[in-house]
């Protein structure tokens, strides 16, 4: 009995099928995988807004400090410091797809994804207690100021956190990157799917692939 195989171009047409499929689907797979990580970091962005709720319960309603002290490392500076002992777990702060190594006084290194907006516009002289005016352009985090949540007047669009994939520093000025529109629409600091996770003031987090520029300040007043 004469026995069939498989042609030397049949084979060929199979396998050129199969790799077509897995031109198709691989993408799709990438992007579902994507997708799963977007999930799961922005559950760690609600924690940690929720751990920086908490917080201002604590502290007369105030958020916390962008900078700390100007007497010790650069790297104790960011809020993590203060929000960490509600969140219970330092790898909160790490995201699936994307962190930098980080180190901060009291809490060592570890891998962090998230910063707080601000810059420098909010250095009120002689006022050893942090408690200045904000300008409208000036983060809800932002400077030495503890600034009271009460007097933010749209806290539903006033991101206070963000992730931030733009090498190793957790710093973001508008000044510094040309505007917080042009920062969100840069491909490269875009962690998921074309956008990013924001947590916002009061304690909702959600993706968004553009952030408009009164979204990353307290007053849209002055911006620009």
């Amino acid at each position: 009995m004469r026995r069939h195989g498989f042609t030397l171009i049949e084979l060929l047409v199979v396998i050129a099928i199969i790799a077509i499929l897995a031109a198709i689907l691989f993408p799709v797979f990438a992007k579902a995988r994507e997708k799963a990580r977007q999930s799961s970091c922005l559950s760690n962005m609600k924690q940690i807004v929720l751990a920086t709720l908490q917080y201002v319960q604590d502290y007369d309603e105030r958020l916390p400090c962008r900078w700390y002290s100007s007497d010790v490392s650069p790297n104790y500076h960011y809020p993590h410091v203060a929000v960490t002992p509600y969140c219970k777990s330092i790898q909160i702060f790490t995201c699936p797809s994307w962190s930098t190594a980080q180190t901060m006084a009291d809490l060592g290194t570890f891998n962090s994804s998230y910063s707080t907006p601000g810059g420098s516009p909010l250095h009120p002289a002689g006022d050893p207690d942090g408690f200045g005016t904000m300008s409208g352009n000036s983060g809800a985090m932002n400077g030495y100021d503890a600034v009271a949540i009460g007097t933010i007047g749209k806290p539903a669009t006033t991101m206070i956190w963000f992730e931030m994939k733009l090498g190793p520093h957790l710093d973001w000025d508008s000044a510094a990157h040309t505007g917080y529109e042009t920062y969100s629409r840069n491909p490269n600091n875009q962690a998921h799917n074309g956008g990013n996770n924001y947590g916002f003031s009061d304690g909702h987090a959600k993706w968004l692939n553009f952030l408009p520029a009164y979204m990353a300040t307290i007053g849209e007043a002055d911006d620009q």
